[in-house]
């Protein structure tokens, strides 16, 4: 299983994974503060979303972090999606099976190479922008505001998952296709909580609203809330360990599916 996650990292050597790597670092460097303020920008949001995200005290997500994991999530996208129906279609797949590892070690495997060259491009992507942030203002950002934006690491545990889950029944493009749609309607149906306060909020309950709502939680629980993960909480706490325990759960959840597929799927 090691051994397959050490051969999915060497992927880093690729012009692919380069470009995105010098991208990320550049976009986040120059959406980094150098005015001397405090604090660098933050990643706002209107309407819903944004009453969502600021909801609870605590540090916020800086728009240099987003812009961050943004390039990491579409590293996830693009790799989690075509590793392992390359490996399929080359028969490469074949080979490594024939060693002294079954299916699952070989899903885990990926999964655990991938997570960490998408950490990577993340984590290195942070230290240049408070790097830069340094340099340029001559101070450090808040100790417990640099810890917040690596909670965004959580983001990927689910996501890639998912997007591994997803190429264990279709070819690659088709992978990353279905997985783009999956999350857009994902992150759509994790503002119903709030729609449904504020549209039943005035009106008048009946078996009929409470069969509305039992319908729209139903669907609501069948997607990750990604908007999770952008919200404004407090480092140490409650939040985050529940986030932690939230990303586990959901990626052994995507993992499962995708492990059953696997053993189920004819490779030759």
């Amino acid at each position: 299983m090691w051994g397959i996650a050490e051969f999915t990292l060497r992927k880093a050597k690729e012009s692919a994974f380069i470009i995105m790597f010098i991208l990320a670092v550049l976009a986040g460097f120059m959406l980094t503060d150098t005015t001397g303020g405090a604090l660098d920008k933050t990643f706002e949001a209107s309407g819903l979303v944004g009453q969502l995200m600021s909801s609870r005290e605590g540090y916020p997500i800086l728009a240099s972090s987003f812009s961050a994991i943004i390039f990491t999530l579409l590293l996830a996208l693009f790799a989690g999606a075509t590793d392992i129906p390359r490996d399929i279609e080359s028969r490469m797949i074949m080979l490594m099976l024939s060693k002294p590892i079954t299916r699952a070690d070989y899903l885990i495997g990926k999964y655990i190479g991938l997570l960490a060259l998408c950490s990577t491009i993340y984590i290195t992507t942070q230290l240049a922008v408070y790097l830069g942030h340094y340099f340029s203002t001559g101070q450090l950002y808040p100790l417990g505001l640099m810890v917040k934006q690596f909670y965004l690491l959580l983001i990927l545990l689910p996501f890639l998952s998912m997007i591994i889950m997803i190429s264990c029944f279709v070819p690659d493009i088709s992978a990353m296709v279905v997985g783009v749609f999956y999350v857009l309607f994902a992150i759509s149906v994790s503002v119903v909580p709030i729609l449904m306060a504020l549209v039943t909020k005035d009106m008048e309950r009946s078996v009929q609203t409470y069969i509305v709502e039992s319908a729209f939680f139903i669907l609501y629980y069948m997607f990750p809330n990604f908007i999770y993960y952008f919200q404004t909480f407090s480092t140490i706490g409650l939040i985050p360990l529940a986030l932690v325990i939230y990303s586990i759960s959901i990626s052994t959840i995507f993992l499962t599916i995708g492990t059953i597929r696997l053993n189920t799927r004819d490779l030759i």
